[in-house]
């Protein structure tokens, strides 16, 4: 999934950052590090709050567009 098809299907995010692999931090983020080719990679993180739910993307840049490299959906009422 790109960039793109995200925003398609859920609209603009209540926040969008792009940061370096080695920025992110965070028991949710932890295993990105993992997904890229050194801390140097930058990464979006495309973050949604819905009522019943809170939604992030993370993508990295290929071939001159944005795709996803790893999401987590987190169900109201879940800690993180």
């Amino acid at each position: 999934m790109d960039e793109k098809e995200v925003l398609r299907k859920f609209g603009a995010p209540n926040l969008n950052e792009l940061k370096q692999a080695n920025a992110i931090v965070g028991e949710l983020r932890s295993a990105l590090q993992a997904k890229v080719a050194n801390g140097e990679t930058e990464i979006k993180e495309l973050y949604y709050k819905f009522d019943a739910q809170e939604r992030i993307f993370w993508l990295t840049q290929r071939d001159g567009e944005w795709r996803v490299i790893s999401d987590v959906s987190i169900p109201r009422g879940v800690a993180y």
